[in-house]
């Protein structure tokens, strides 16, 4: 009996040693050898949200608004015809507040952080910043930039002087970054909806910018030496040229007819607007002289309200 009691003890005590070495939990234990992090991305991929983001701000709801508000456009109907009426609520801008901080902001601190070496692509994001937070301190006036993906929970209004100054130094890193880079990787060829990586692009979009916050304030002098380095002809337009296959009802289209198209035909055009009154020669508004023959530029500017496919103009579908 005792002898039994000892092999049963041994027995426990042994199987005991065995599982002593599986009771401890592996330090690795919750990492996921499959899970993909931002590091594991390549930055340039980032380029393309940020640059989508930018063109809703350039182009979307707001950009209709001024339309109408500078005399290019007309609200016929509904809420363009409140809206061109001057009833106009904060709900408007909706979309370029967020687009400003959550699509273009977010993506390019990401880049600027994830590819610090990479001078191309960072001075393309300072590029991309500058544009989309100085559009949209030119518009709203004092807006939150110095405190805004920072630790502090309710980032404070900032002037727009303030802003504007703050973007255009952001120009001069990217024009410094710009100018010392070298070419571009095949992704961010890619991925660059607006130069496919081609720098020198990049640098004189750099430099209009410039001159046009320079311009807005009044410093004349800054602007014009900018302006001579900045884009010289339409090749280098800032320009998203949508890339839907005119074969087809799907894809990217122009913001403009896709509203038109939608649920917004017969809201908002430009029939009878001051625009086209001062390219038509049988209106008192005529801007034009016996040197000058305005018909295809008013052709080009004249929008069909009643159906987006009915415009081969300024918001013909794959227009830029």
């Amino acid at each position: 009996m005792r002898n039994s009691m000892k092999n049963i003890f041994g027995l426990v005590l042994v199987a005991s040693i065995l599982m002593l070495p599986s009771c401890e939990i592996p330090a690795d234990l919750n990492d996921n050898p499959n899970e993909i992090t931002l590091q594991d991305v390549d930055a340039s991929l980032f380029l393309n949200g940020a640059q989508l983001a930018n063109i809703m701000i350039q182009n979307s709801h707001v950009n209709r608004i001024t339309g109408m508000f500078s005399g290019q456009l007309v609200g016929y109907t509904s809420l363009y015809s409140n809206i061109y009426g001057y009833s106009l609520s904060t709900v408007e801008s909706n979309d370029e507040w967020n687009g400003c901080y959550t699509g273009v902001l977010t993506n390019v601190r990401h880049i600027r952080e994830a590819a610090a070496d990479n001078k191309l692509l960072t001075g393309i994001a300072q590029v991309m910043e500058a544009h989309a937070v100085g559009t949209l301190a030119m518009l709203m006036g004092d807006v939150p930039y110095s405190e805004v993906l920072t630790d502090v929970e309710d980032p404070k209004f900032d002037s727009q002087v303030s802003v504007l100054n703050a973007v255009s130094s952001l120009l001069d890193g990217a024009i410094n970054d710009l100018g010392s880079a070298g070419g571009p990787t095949a992704v961010l060829e890619s991925y660059d909806l607006y130069y496919g990586g081609d720098k020198d692009k990049w640098l004189a979009a750099a430099y209009t910018l410039k001159a046009r916050y320079a311009l807005i304030q009044s410093d004349y002098s800054t602007a014009l030496s900018a302006a001579d380095m900045g884009i010289s002809s339409s090749a280098g337009d800032m320009n998203f040229i949508p890339r839907g296959d005119a074969a087809t009802a799907d894809g990217d289209k122009n913001l403009f007819n896709e509203i038109i198209s939608g649920s917004r035909t017969g809201d908002l055009g430009n029939n009878g607007s001051f625009l086209l009154e001062i390219l038509n020669d049988s209106t008192a508004n005529y801007r034009g002289n016996a040197k000058t023959n305005e018909t295809a530029r008013h052709n080009y500017y004249k929008i069909d309200e009643t159906s987006g496919e009915g415009n081969l103009g300024v918001i013909e579908r794959f227009e830029p």
